[in-house]
């Protein structure tokens, strides 16, 4: 195993959802203290994205483990997965080096910002790469019972639009952490089509996850509501700032959410965790540009 099969592991294709996550932080910057950082904000980003690869690379490692991914399963089947490449014990330590080696990095990368004042990047970081751990390490294992979507939530939502807020601003507004809401629902119900898709599989595993646990049909009904949730939240932020814009723009994306809902409802498809993801996407970047149309607007 060498470096590209690491780059590969660690699903690239998926930092999108960091970069929306990111980017939202550093649009509330803007649009809440007029405040633009190129530099502040691309070390946020490539720090949150390599956390994010730390995150999925020590999570397949945990994974091959606990014997939850074995040739055949349900997500060797649709992405580039470690299990093919794994020859010996080594691999397997080449991935959890790696992921450490990462963890590292994070804090090398924000390290300037730490130095000119932004010192509760470490309790971010400590954070972060703790949050990241317990996903899938012992002795939580938090993905392993049914509370994967939670630690999803909090780590693309209010831990990395407020930690992208602070790197920017050096301040903290409640506001951010609400308006963080939407995304972190949303990258969680990336997780949980996932999740409603692999029932099958992952219950002849031994572990549990949120959808095992509710069944499917109460599965689907909570996450057609974290797909419908965000616009409520968007709309809701009216009462408290004005926020019309990003209200109307993000409405655009609606009919994506309305289809999927009613396809999942119908079938769960193989897809059905990169349809979602392309909602969030969609979505985030309607929501991000709403919010700089109200700057520009004053």
């Amino acid at each position: 195993m060498n470096i590209k099969d690491i780059i590969l592991i660690s699903r690239p294709w998926s930092f999108i959802m960091t970069l929306i996550s990111v980017s939202l932080g550093a649009s509330l910057a803007l649009y809440l203290r007029s405040v633009i950082d190129p530099i502040a904000y691309i070390l946020a980003l490539t720090g949150a994205i390599v956390l994010h690869a730390a995150t999925n690379v020590i999570n397949d490692y945990f994974d091959i483990i606990y014997k939850v991914d074995v040739p055949g399963a349900a997500t060797t089947r649709y992405r580039p997965h470690p299990i093919y490449l794994i020859r010996d014990r080594r691999d397997l330590r080449k991935l959890l080096i790696a992921s450490i080696a990462m963890y590292i990095a994070v804090l090398a990368i924000i390290s300037p910002l730490i130095y000119i004042g932004r010192t509760y990047l470490i309790l971010y970081w400590v954070l972060g790469v703790f949050l990241s751990y317990i996903y899938t390490g012992p002795p939580l294992k938090l993905k392993y019972r049914a509370l994967g979507e939670l630690i999803v939530f909090l780590v693309w939502g209010p831990l990395m639009v407020s930690g992208t807020f602070y790197a920017i601003t050096g301040g903290f507004d409640p506001l951010v952490v609400v308006a963080s809401l939407p995304i972190g629902i949303l990258v969680g119900s990336v997780l949980m089509a996932n999740n409603i898709r692999d029932i099958e599989y992952d219950s002849s595993t031994g572990i549990t996850t949120l959808p095992i646990k509710l069944g499917r049909d109460l599965s689907i009904k909570l996450y057609s509501i974290t797909l419908l949730a965000p616009y409520i939240i968007v709309l809701a932020l009216n009462l408290s700032i004005n926020f019309i814009y990003a209200s109307i723009l993000t409405l655009l994306s609606i009919p994506l959410a309305i289809r999927l809902i009613r396809l999942m409802r119908i079938k769960v498809p193989d897809t059905a965790d990169p349809m979602t993801a392309q909602l969030t996407l969609v979505f985030g970047a309607l929501y991000i540009l709403g919010i700089i149309i109200h700057y520009i607007a004053g």
